[in-house]
């Protein structure tokens, strides 16, 4: 493996970007020389050494102009002090690597967190009863469902792109292999490239799930900063628990359920009634009352597509035995 291989390699792991290939890699170097295994365990150490002043930087011009002055001088070292020599160039440029990470970090705090040398912010959201389109500068496009928001700088930097959602919105992240795009949450950090992805947050609802299109990306918890990222394959999704704080299995997801309410598409699997209740307030934007309650467990599956919320209450109403009352943005519906 050569340096600058091993050296993207070590930087992503450190990261939590490393990919299943690029983990195979790291597993067979580290098993090629007991040495390797010293030099990985000290940049490890360094990458836990205390936060260093923020300050922004450059990552790639001086990671590159570092690794470069130290190379120039390699060939002056006799053997015995080169392997010495070379943990102590990885740690150098692990030192720059932790600078800029720890911008990252600062930079991954929620807006109101950040200083005002930082661009200024920008505000998308939708009522319920509403959807969006933005188009960022950067040419990622997000779809926002109703009832949600997202936050960004005005200019993103040369470091990250970053993203702050609450609600449910799909992403179609414009590629480029220098510049991560984060999308945060309260709970989690997703991490991709250029990738399309559904992330749903909704605060009623015990769980986030992160669901991939297209391309790949890491998840993990902003609290568990040591854990071990999980990693998505297009067509699969996890969910992280709120309340345990754990994430799910990695498993394949129906698209139509996940990402159809870009389309216009509203799908329930085995919906009970509260969660009816709060999709339909949220999808077109109305107040719902019960006039009594259901007398046992229910439940409803089916989906519908550019439909009327007349249409829909009918027909969900056929099968919970319910009626219906509309009066303009209030709704009653009456268990029979």
């Amino acid at each position: 493996m050569n340096s600058e291989l091993k050296y993207e390699i070590l930087r992503h792991y450190l990261l939590g970007s490393i990919t299943n290939e690029q983990q195979q890699l790291l597993d067979q170097w580290l098993q090629e020389d007991p040495a390797n295994q010293k030099e990985f365990d000290l940049l490890c150490s360094h990458w836990n050494t205390p936060e260093p002043p923020a300050y922004i930087l450059n990552q790639e011009e001086i990671k590159h102009e570092l690794w470069d002055k130290l190379s120039d001088d390699h060939h002056l070292l006799d053997q015995s002090r080169w392997s010495f020599y070379k943990m102590l160039k990885v740690a150098a440029v692990l030192f720059v690597i932790a600078i800029s990470s720890y911008v990252v970090a600062s930079m991954l705090k929620s807006p109101d967190q950040q200083d005002e040398q930082v661009s200024s912010v920008v505000t998308k959201s939708n009522v319920p009863g509403r959807k969006s389109t933005i188009n960022l500068l950067d040419g990622t496009q997000v779809v926002l469902n109703a009832d949600s928001e997202i936050q960004f700088h005005e200019q993103f930097n040369d470091t990250a792109r970053i993203v702050w959602l609450s609600g449910e919105a799909y992403f179609d992240v414009a590629h480029n292999p220098n510049l991560p795009f984060y999308v945060l949450t309260d709970n989690i950090e997703v991490q991709v490239l250029g990738t399309t992805f559904n992330i749903r947050n909704y605060p009623e609802i015990s769980d986030i799930r992160v669901s991939l299109s297209s391309g790949k990306l890491s998840v993990r918890s902003k609290e568990d900063e040591g854990g071990v990222s999980k990693y998505l394959d297009p067509g699969q999704q996890v969910s992280f628990k709120k309340t345990t704080e754990e994430f799910s299995k990695v498993e394949q997801f129906e698209p139509t359920e996940v990402q159809g309410w870009k389309d216009g598409i509203i799908y329930f699997e085995k919906a009970g009634f509260e969660e009816i209740v709060i999709r339909l307030e949220r999808w077109y934007g109305v107040d719902i009352q019960a006039t009594n309650t259901p007398i046992a467990d229910i439940s409803y599956t089916g989906h519908f597509e550019q439909e009327n919320l007349d249409n829909v209450l009918t027909s969900i109403g056929f099968v919970l035995n319910f009626t219906h009352t509309i009066n303009q943005k209030n709704i009653i519906v009456d268990f029979k």
